[in-house]
């Protein structure tokens, strides 16, 4: 796993709803974007758990935060220049 608590990252812009995203371990499969976490997209939020058996990252999501989970692939690395990228995208 790329993260760990604490840790800021981003949702990728690119997510679609309703897609699956494979986790980085192959022999896990993929991880279910459902349309609701669309909403997320492009948003900064902080690490606050992690479930090592099941490769994923629960983010400060506010009431929302035991709903939600997402895996490496849907998340990057927040203060780089790839999320300076995405935040001008944004705009």
């Amino acid at each position: 796993m790329k993260y760990k608590v604490g840790d800021r990252v981003i949702v990728r812009k690119d997510l679609v709803g309703g897609l699956e995203y494979p986790y980085s371990n192959p022999l896990c499969g993929k991880l279910y974007f459902a349309h609701m976490m669309e909403k997320f997209r492009g948003e900064e939020y902080e690490i606050v758990a992690i479930d090592y058996v099941c490769e994923v990252y629960s983010l400060s999501l506010g009431e929302e935060e035991s709903e939600w989970v997402f895996n490496d692939v849907m998340l990057m690395p927040a203060g780089g220049l790839r999320s300076l990228i995405c935040k001008r995208n944004i705009k």
